[in-house]
């Protein structure tokens, strides 16, 4: 009986960290961003799913790099403009990418999903 109260406890704070995250994701990320630098492999337009049981489509970039993981590109990205800003990205170049708080760790370590990139800039 105290295992199973205690299971209870951990499932709901395990909920409440998740629900949280969703909540207040997009305000952690905003906090402490830091500027990365990635090697890209590869760039390709996508389409992020968001809302209630993904109904809401997103235009983006998905980004491949062999040092940083996945990133993901979708602020300013319009459906017309994806395919042109994907192409732009050179493969084996290095990016400086600035990447908030909540993608860099929870994104990244936690749920293994892409990093959400706030800017971008071509190393030279």
């Amino acid at each position: 009986m105290r295992i199973r109260r205690s299971l209870s406890w951990v499932g709901f704070l395990l909920m409440l960290v998740v629900f949280g995250g969703v909540v207040f994701g997009g305000q952690l990320d905003a906090m402490t961003v830091e500027t990365v630098r990635c090697v890209v492999v590869s760039a390709e337009p996508d389409t992020a799913s968001g809302g209630s049981r993904g109904s809401a489509s997103t235009p983006a970039v998905l980004i491949e790099t062999s040092n940083c993981g996945r990133l993901d590109i979708s602020r300013g990205v319009t459906f017309d403009g994806r395919q042109e800003l994907a192409s732009s990205f050179e493969a084996g170049a290095e990016y400086e990418f600035d990447i908030g708080w909540f993608s860099r760790v929870i994104m990244k370590y936690v749920f293994r999903g892409s990093q959400a990139v706030q800017d971008y800039r071509l190393v030279e």
